[in-house]
């Protein structure tokens, strides 16, 4: 971004952070916070049940695209606070009933709470365990969470027990983008039978250790592979590797130009487009939690490629708890070698034509680990205005 553009950013975050202060926005009982775009799919749809409650909110974002600041109603007001100075000002100097969020690590580094907010609520937008891929202090300064499966509360209970921590709230949530993605494939197979294309795998890696993405080498022979059983493949990538490495996209599409223009390959960017995501009839991943979404929404397989296992708090073995990332892949789809993704044209028809018993597998373990299927945006909106009520008295609900 040129000088000109940081200016221009920093001039809107701090003129928005004023607008918001002058407004009175956050006394109004709830204030959401958004890292970015990546985030509306899981907090949004709760958001639109609170609003046919009556109840509004502020919206704070880190993203100018983000589409939280497009809603145009008399009960939101929204604002673009950027990622550094003005962001700290908001949180350290905040003051309302309740603040949620999808961000993790609030307190442990340079996002600290400010004490006059009364429940800091969090939002999960994976399905992953907190005790693994999370860090070690991911959710220790929250009151309460909103869960998306028994996991999440089996976890979380141990942690208090682990660490002498205050007993939070851990309400039954759900996914609220499996659903969507569920009910738009719903829409999308009533509607009739599309023209016969080949057959479509999703590449949807995690970030950091252990993502496919951060292995050029890896993630070239998967493309490759894919293309040459004549798969289409589409890439997505997580946010926050293209936040991290921001030439990625233009780099990855400059390697695989010959496969791009032959109409087998291509990079997506835009994360809350999910027609990928119906199309693909398997989603090839790592340690994602896009990959549960995937199966279990759809109830379609995912090959893992097996990397390195992404661990960010090295104290994990301490919970006695297995990692729901290693429990679920055999229920959800197989697991492939990186040797061996030269081979996974094979792979990947395997796991096609065993779809339907397959399917019936994911089911099952949908049930299992999934609270509140299809309704979860109804029952995450009934959680919040649960906290709003409870105010001051909040902790006899603890």
């Amino acid at each position: 971004m040129t000088l000109a553009g940081r200016v221009r950013k920093s001039w809107r975050a701090w003129t928005d952070y004023q607008r918001f202060r002058m407004s009175g926005a956050d006394a109004s009982g709830l204030v959401v916070y958004s890292e970015g775009s990546g985030d509306w799919p899981h907090v949004g749809p709760v958001l639109d049940q609170l609003l046919r409650h009556g109840t509004g909110y502020a919206y704070c974002t880190s993203d100018e695209c983000d589409p939280g600041l497009l809603v145009r109603h008399d009960a939101v007001r929204g604002y673009f606070v950027g990622t550094g100075t003005i962001r700290a000002l908001l949180f350290r100097d905040l003051a309302c009933r309740v603040l949620l969020t999808t961000l993790p690590d609030i307190g442990a580094f340079e996002l600290k709470r400010s004490p006059r907010v009364r429940t800091l609520a969090y939002l999960f937008h994976s399905i992953n365990s907190t005790h693994t891929v999370y860090r070690e202090r991911a959710f220790e300064a929250y009151d309460a969470i909103l869960c998306v499966g028994p996991h999440h509360v089996r976890e979380l209970r141990r942690e208090e027990e682990l660490k002498g921590l205050p007993p939070r709230r851990r309400r039954e949530h759900g996914s609220v983008k499996r659903d969507a993605i569920a009910r738009s494939w719903a829409s999308l197979r009533a509607s009739g039978p599309g023209p016969d294309v080949r057959p479509l795998a999703l590449v949807a890696p995690s970030w950091g250790d252990g993502s496919i993405a951060e292995d050029p080498d890896l993630l070239g022979r998967v493309v490759r592979g894919v293309c040459g059983a004549s798969w289409a493949c589409r890439l997505r990538l997580h946010p926050m590797t293209v936040r991290r490495r921001p030439r990625i996209v233009e780099d990855l599409r400059r390697t695989h130009r010959a496969l791009r223009e032959s109409g087998l390959f291509e990079v997506e960017t835009d994360v809350n487009d999910d027609s990928s995501l119906r199309a693909a009839r398997v989603m090839i991943s790592d340690w994602s939690g896009a990959a549960t979404e995937f199966a279990f929404a759809l109830g379609r397989p995912v090959l893992f490629v097996d990397t390195p296992r992404k661990i960010n708090n090295p104290s994990w073995r301490s919970f006695g708890l297995p990692g729901l990332e290693d429990e679920i892949r055999s229920e959800i789809g197989a697991v492939l070698p990186p040797e061996a993704v030269d081979g996974i044209g094979g792979v990947l028809a395997s796991l096609a034509e065993g779809s339907r018993d397959r399917a019936s597998r994911i089911e099952e373990a949908r049930r299992r680990w999934i609270f509140n299927v299809g309704c979860a945006a109804e029952a995450g909106a009934g959680h919040v205005l649960s906290l709003l009520r409870a105010g001051d008295s909040a902790a006899a609900d603890r």
